[in-house]
């Protein structure tokens, strides 16, 4: 079960007094965000896990994206930061790491993927052409922000996150396809085995 936290959320344009945290009685995650220059006591935005709850940082996550407008990655890392509690109730946190996978196992696996027609499987192949770099664009299947080539581990994991959060936040592609994508950049990071 996560500890009770509350720490600064160090988001550029938002980082003078914004703060997230785990709320144990409420069993949610949540964050008061005031836009840098707000001087008022209540925050900008309240995200306060009561309806909805985020029961993951994952999902506070894709909250805050939305809220902000900022890159899920600079939401990632500014709740990533060394002086904040670890978010403990990821469900990737406690899963064992495997092996990653080579650029052959990508390239197989994304044969195998792009095969079908199924959002499921659609998910995978558009994760997987992400990690190889395939065609022209380096935009994220979910955020659509752009990323090194290959990507970095940092910002496979801040895509993971906003997949995970678009899974319950998002209808712009089935539930599946979204599912699709966090497995295989899961799968990818060592935290489960193949996504097919």
């Amino acid at each position: 079960m996560e500890h009770g936290f509350r720490e600064g959320l160090w988001l550029d344009g938002w980082d003078q007094q914004s703060v997230w945290g785990y709320d144990e009685g409420m069993v949610s995650y949540f964050a008061q965000l005031w836009r840098n220059g707000d001087n008022g006591d209540a925050p900008t935005i309240w995200i306060s896990g009561m309806n909805p709850r985020y029961e993951y940082p994952e999902r506070l996550l894709g909250a805050i994206v939305a809220a902000t407008r900022a890159p899920a990655l600079e939401v990632f890392r500014a709740m990533q930061r060394p002086d904040a509690a670890p978010a403990g109730n990821s469900p990737a946190r406690s899963l064992p790491r495997h092996p990653i996978p080579t650029k052959a196992e990508l390239q197989r696996q994304y044969a195998s993927a792009s095969s079908s027609d199924d959002p499921y499987p659609g998910g995978v192949a558009d994760a997987l052409a992400w990690l190889l770099g395939i065609g022209q664009s380096t935009a994220g299947p979910v955020t659509g922000q752009h990323a090194s080539i290959p990507p970095t581990e940092e910002e496979i994991d801040a895509e993971r996150w906003a997949a995970s959060a678009a899974v319950h936040q998002r209808s712009d592609h089935p539930q599946s396809w979204f599912v699709g994508v966090e497995g295989t950049l899961m799968w990818a990071r060592g935290q489960m085995d193949e996504p097919l």
